[in-house]
């Protein structure tokens, strides 16, 4: 060019943007925690509760990599207290006849045929609420790992 001016202009050094990279990963990784914890803490305060809130305390969330985590309970009836059931029959497992109390009396039956239970999706309603709120978790994700 003759007579000219001309500018050169260079981007970050190949070592700049590998380092933003790993701090992008990382937010992404924080984001997403923070999504899954702030559900389990909801699927806590809203899952039916007996007096001691067993099925709310129960669920754990177990991070398998940055990417992959499991959001599980332990207790066998979580299921069907978020899916519902059918209407169904109970029959002893390991006795001669199921002993429960109703009213305060006890009862004794060779089998029982149980209603169903309606699905109570509380477990859902908290990833719901989670995807709503994602932009904030990213938000919040990227200043802690950018410092903003």
């Amino acid at each position: 060019m003759s007579g000219g001016v001309q500018f050169e202009i260079r981007g970050p050094k190949r070592a700049e943007w590998d380092a933003v990279e790993r701090k992008g990963i990382r937010a992404m990784a924080r984001a997403l925690e923070l999504s899954l914890e702030a559900t389990r803490e909801q699927i806590e305060k809203t899952a039916p509760r007996g007096e001691s809130n067993k099925l709310g305390k129960s669920w754990k969330l177990v991070r398998v990599s940055d990417f992959v985590y499991r959001l599980e309970s332990d207790r066998e009836y979580a299921r069907f207290v978020s899916e519902g059931t059918a209407p169904h029959e109970i029959r002893p497992r390991n006795k001669k006849v199921l002993r429960f109390s109703v009213a305060g009396n006890t009862v004794y039956a060779r089998r029982v045929r149980h209603p169903g239970t309606r699905a109570n999706p509380y477990v859902d309603t908290a990833f719901d609420d989670a995807e709503r709120k994602r932009d904030s978790y990213i938000t919040q994700a990227m200043r802690e790992v950018f410092g903003a």
